[in-house]
């Protein structure tokens, strides 16, 4: 956490000093091979666009970029990215090297003592109120704990095979960034785990409920994504307090996304064992996009790729939102069914990638912007 803080602080020493614009990537923006000499941009106005995006006071919203305008910032922004990485001293290089070498071991370790027993020592050591808890609260979550084991994992010939979703050791790349960068955010191996969990389960029953009932695939993708924060919030294993369950869940379900986004914005990136450069990189393009101008949200997300990172960004809200409401009374199914069928523009789930009411509409995109508790803060 120390290595990382300092990594930020120096990202945005670098940030401030150059007025770099805070893009997204296209999942965002990808280089476009088709786009001419003539119909690139000069240095001059690629000074001037690059200025009204990261002017947070620019008012002109409605501006569409060309595909070489795109192309133009994004090739600028990575730019940035690789001067910074190559500006990294060589004492900082090996001392992210050595973070990496411990995250692994670290993953390793849980990996091979994986087992009810272990989660419960690791839930003890991070909630040690929870053994002078009464009316039966302490065997609740044993039997929750019990639970999440056996969704993460099953006994195979001596050997223990954990689902790719969840990926200790960084055995799928979307793994590995995500327990990274959830661990960067303070969320500990033990709790991310239990959100991973949840995602288990939430996906197993968006397939059953898409068998059963016919759903198309979005509305099964919105009802996975809906859903595993809709059980992480709820889920005692992922905390006490639910406030904090609420945070740990958001932290880890949007990291998810980013990491996506940063792969398609930046394909170097999506490997499981990334370098101490790669992870660098990784790190400094998560804050770029945790951080930007509302104009540059605007117009650079407003993509097929872009708003399809936003649907699960809407979604997943959505799904904490429901769940940390969820009562005595509520179907968690015919909660999720009103909101799908909701045309209301500001609590209705987005149901396609387009542009229209039922989707990611402009609206919807500015709601995402200014509701800044959807994504990590650093």
């Amino acid at each position: 956490m120390k290595n990382f803080q300092k990594i930020v602080r120096g990202l945005l020493a670098i940030i401030i000093a150059t007025t770099s614009v805070f893009m997204p990537f296209e999942a965002l923006v990808l280089a476009n091979e088709n786009i001419t000499q003539s119909e690139r941009l000069t240095e001059a106005e690629l000074d001037i666009l690059w200025d009204k995006m990261s002017d947070e006071n620019y008012s002109d919203y409605e501006f569409d970029l060309t595909d070489a305008e795109r192309d133009a910032l994004w090739q600028r922004l990575i730019g940035d990215a690789e001067t910074y990485v190559e500006n990294l001293s060589e004492e900082k290089i090996i001392e992210i090297e050595a973070e990496l070498e411990a995250f692994y071991e670290a993953e390793e370790y849980f990996l091979e003592n994986l087992s009810p027993e272990f989660l419960w020592e690791l839930y003890v050591e991070e909630n040690p109120e929870v053994l002078r808890m009464r009316n039966g609260i302490e065997t609740v979550i044993e039997e929750e704990i019990n639970t999440m084991y056996e969704t993460l994992a099953a006994e195979h010939h001596g050997v223990i095979e954990v689902s790719p979703f969840f990926s200790p050791g960084g055995n799928t790349p979307v793994g590995f960034w995500t327990r990274r960068f959830s661990q960067d955010d303070g969320v500990s191996q033990g709790n991310i785990a239990a959100i991973e969990a949840e995602g288990l389960v939430a996906r197993t029953m968006a397939e059953r409920e898409r068998r059963s009932s016919g759903w198309s695939e979005m509305r099964e993708d919105a009802f996975r994504h809906w859903l595993w924060n809709h059980l992480s919030v709820r889920a005692t294993t992922v905390g006490l307090n639910a406030t904090t369950r609420y945070n740990r869940t958001r932290i880890v379900t949007t990291n998810r996304e980013l990491a996506t986004a940063i792969f398609q914005a930046q394909p170097s990136l999506e490997t499981a064992s990334p370098t101490a450069n790669q992870l660098a990189m990784g790190r400094y393009l998560r804050i770029v996009l945790v951080n930007l101008t509302q104009v540059g949200w605007r117009n650079m997300m407003n993509t097929p790729s872009g708003r399809d990172v936003q649907m699960d960004l809407w979604n997943n809200y959505w799904g904490r939102r429901d769940g940390a409401n969820f009562g005595p009374m509520n179907n968690a199914l015919r909660q999720f069914n009103d909101r799908w069928n909701s045309t209301a523009v500001n609590t209705g789930l987005v149901r396609g990638t387009g542009t229209g009411a039922t989707a990611m509409s402009i609206a919807r995109q500015d709601r995402i912007w200014t509701r800044r508790k959807a994504l990590p803060h650093n």
